[in-house]
């Protein structure tokens, strides 16, 4: 008896879980945002989600220019794990760096 109570409690949390994440909402920013690299061709990322942490350098190089094209504002990092300090570009802006930015998050207005 105990065993069946225990398979019910856990079947009912699964079912729970599953309702509580099908109803969250998944927010995404809208749009593109484009970045180049120190030596490198455009890169673009399409309809990025929000929130959301998106490492940009690679093979040691990091961001010199961006273009948000997206309806957020794209918070721009020197950390790799989008902590500290962050240089906001808001929607439809273009911008050059000279700090070595290493990746951004997506914030709704």
């Amino acid at each position: 008896m105990r065993r069946q109570i225990t398979k019910a409690a856990v079947s009912a949390a699964c079912s729970i879980a599953i309702l509580v994440s099908a109803t969250l909402p998944a927010y995404a920013a809208v749009g593109r945002f484009t970045y180049r690299l120190q030596a490198g061709r455009p890169n673009l990322l399409v309809d990025p989600q929000s929130f959301r942490c998106i490492g940009l350098s690679a093979f040691g190089q990091t961001v010199r220019l961006v273009v948000n094209e997206t309806n957020e504002v794209a918070n721009m990092y020197v950390n790799r794990n989008c902590t500290g300090e962050f240089i906001p570009v808001a929607p439809g802006e273009q911008r050059e760096f000279v700090e070595a930015i290493s990746a951004v998050r997506f914030v709704p207005l």
